[in-house]
């Protein structure tokens, strides 16, 4: 459920950046979007990880308490729960910036120019 979290707080984070103007608010930036990438590397590795491997490379550490192989036995169905998290968190965080973006636009249409 983190991950399109952390993949727009990265990508956000690195559209702020703005070297002509602020080096220093850059700096920050760059750390903060760097922060997120990170997660999201963290988060996908997790995801990989529990792919099942295939037939040629499954040894004797697949199917051990808690490997990739075991989960699959014992929960066949998990990637469903993954998948379910990752759309339920990209559709709050789509409702959010919706709702976001709606409350930030200007009332009513705009004054006439004359």
């Amino acid at each position: 459920m983190l991950l399109p979290w952390a993949a727009a707080a990265a990508l956000t984070s690195f559209g702020r950046v703005n070297w002509r103007r602020s080096r220093a608010r850059s700096l920050g930036w760059s750390a903060s979007a760097l922060a997120g990438a990170a997660l999201s590397a963290l988060l996908l590795l997790v995801v990989f990880a529990a792919f099942v491997p295939k037939k040629r490379h499954r040894g004797y550490d697949c199917y051990r308490e808690g490997g990739a192989c075991w989960v699959h036995t014992q929960y066949p169905y998990v990637w469903a729960v993954g998948l379910a998290a990752t759309v339920t968190g990209t559709a709050l965080l789509a409702g959010g910036l919706a709702a976001y973006f709606r409350r930030q636009a200007p009332n009513g249409p705009p004054p006439p120019t004359t």
